[in-house]
């Protein structure tokens, strides 16, 4: 008598049918190949109600096994981690760093997460593979419009992300460094409240702060759009940039409280570029922009700012310069009109005190050739005298 089953597991060379009677039997497998849920038909054999009993304990003891060993490795996430290129991917995160669950949001997402195997593997080795697979899938390419913005959310600790934000840095550096393209790797922790709304959009967590903050702007763009377009072109197109967008979610304001503000403060993010040059990669921190490389009005403003500082201080250098020489040339002349003054009152001095001692002299001398001429005058008078007498 023949009987027919559907396979429900496959074990070595045998396998557990359900038959039409709703039991459990364990026959040796097929010949060729067999599946899961397959229709197989047996020849009926004498019946062993022990081996019946077996296999239903079996099975038993083995879903029961599974399910303890699945509910005690897959912890709750208590943080999320978004990555957003063009493909975005979602990891929650569980208290020991292993992920517990991956997802793609949106259909680029969903492709690179069938190519990648992330569950239970530590966080950072994950973006590693994420980061890796968007590289070789050409997500990131040689050029200068590649953006790679990941935000952190907590589940149960708002104080301070449970993710080390330079950690995940260091992890999407080493991908980029081993194929190296020019790109701006943002990491912002954000709140999970912000997580929660962007669920409700049906978008990440990174895009939903950029479409509220492009809307504050006056940029116009929908949910479904900015779900779906590559980062670098979302600059390049919409003239923003995607830093100042994210910066500007944590702005410190004058109303905000010392909590808040210290909050702020603690949830730092990471803003870099990496970029070739020479055969090496440098890495340049982007968030507040050098000159030359303006994205937004509101850089331009502060470039402005910085170059009119920049004129203004070697203006004023250089006036300090000139005034330095000036002086230093005003003190020259006073110093030389000084000794020439000095060397004229000198010689001035020095003639007249010649012209004395010259005088004297001279009076001296004449006196003494008038005593001199009287007293010869005197002694030929006498020696007449006596001559004559």
């Amino acid at each position: 008598m023949k009987t027919s089953g559907m396979i429900v597991k496959i074990t070595g060379k045998s396998c557990i049918i359900l038959t039409r009677e709703g039991e459990y039997r364990k026959v040796p497998l097929p010949a060729g190949s067999t599946r899961l849920g397959q229709l197989i038909n047996l020849e009926e054999k004498r019946k062993i109600p022990y081996i019946k009993l077996l296999a239903v304990a079996a099975s038993v003891l083995m879903i029961a096994l599974c399910g303890h060993l699945w509910t005690g490795q897959m912890q709750p996430a208590a943080a999320y981690l978004t990555i957003d290129i063009n493909p975005s991917v979602e990891l929650g995160v569980a208290a020991d760093q292993r992920v517990v669950s991956a997802r793609g949001l949106n259909s680029e997402g969903d492709s690179l997460m069938r190519e990648v195997q992330v569950l239970k593997l530590n966080l950072h080795e994950a973006v590693e593979q994420i980061v890796a697979q968007a590289i070789k899938n050409q997500y990131l390419a040689d050029n200068d419009d590649n953006v790679i913005l990941v935000t952190i959310t907590t589940g149960q600790n708002e104080e301070a992300p449970l993710v080390d934000v330079d950690g995940i840095y260091e992890s999407v550096k080493s991908q980029l460094a081993i194929s190296p393209v020019n790109t701006e790797v943002i990491i912002e922790p954000v709140e999970s409240s912000v997580r929660q709304e962007a669920e409700k959009a049906g978008i990440s967590t990174g895009r939903y702060i950029l479409l509220q903050n492009t809307a504050k702007k006056g940029v116009k763009i929908s949910a479904s759009e900015i779900n779906s377009i590559n980062l670098g072109k979302l600059q390049k197109e919409k003239k923003v940039s995607v830093i100042e967008l994210i910066r500007e979610n944590k702005a410190v304001k004058a109303t905000d409280s010392s909590k808040n503000q210290e909050k702020r403060s603690i949830n730092r993010g990471v803003y870099m570029k990496l970029q070739k040059s020479a055969g090496a990669y440098s890495e340049q921190n982007i968030e507040f922009l050098p000159e030359g490389k303006k994205k937004s009005n509101n850089y331009e403003k502060i470039a402005e700012t910085k170059k009119n500082d920049t004129s203004s201080r070697n203006k004023s250098s250089r006036e300090n310069s000139w005034e330095k020489s000036n002086n230093k040339d005003i003190n020259r002349k006073n110093e030389w009109g000084n000794n020439r003054d000095n060397n004229k009152n000198n010689n001035k001095e020095n003639n007249r005190d010649n012209n004395k001692d010259n005088s004297r002299e001279n009076n001296r001398d004449n006196s003494r050739d008038s005593r001199d001429n009287n007293e010869k005058n005197n002694r030929e008078g006498n020696r007449d005298n006596i001559r004559n007498y």
